[in-house]
């Protein structure tokens, strides 16, 4: 992921942007295959 950063702040990206472009949507699509996953049983 941190090549991703990089590139946006070559790209002229800031921290704000940078954040709310990439990091952000990135960690809601983690967040919600992670609940996703714990609504599954571990042991059908």
């Amino acid at each position: 992921m941190l090549e991703i950063v990089d590139a946006a702040r070559i790209d002229g990206s800031g921290e704000f942007g940078t954040f709310n472009r990439i990091i952000l949507p990135i960690r809601y699509i983690s967040l919600r295959i992670w609940k996703n996953l714990l609504k599954i049983p571990l042991f059908s």
